[in-house]
């Protein structure tokens, strides 16, 4: 038979963004009326920085998607917690590119 699934960590509060994420809007991508939403797949340290980050979602434009990507590797947030202890865990967020 498999073998169980190993349990997951409680976590009591997700990682929280210490101010929201604001990427430039490529040059590119707003002469050619590009828009969309990039989700991420972020792994967030016990000490609120970005250890890791990857496309989970394409908006289908190349350009934006590396943009949401160096905008949130940049990003601080407010570690999970569990009790009162900071601990790693990971995050999807969602960077949206909209024209105004």
């Amino acid at each position: 038979p498999p073998e169980p699934a190993p349990q997951q960590a409680r976590i009591d509060a997700p990682p929280g963004l210490t101010q929201p994420i604001r990427p430039a809007y490529p040059a590119g991508a707003r002469q050619r009326k590009e828009e969309g939403d990039v989700v991420l797949h972020l792994s967030i340290s016990a000490q609120g920085r970005v250890t890791a980050a990857s496309v989970a979602v394409s908006c289908g434009y190349p350009e934006l998607d590396a943009a949401a990507l160096r905008a949130a590797r940049k990003a601080r947030f407010l570690p999970a917690r569990i009790g009162s202890d900071a601990v790693a865990a990971d995050a999807r967020i969602t960077i949206e590119f909209r024209l105004k």
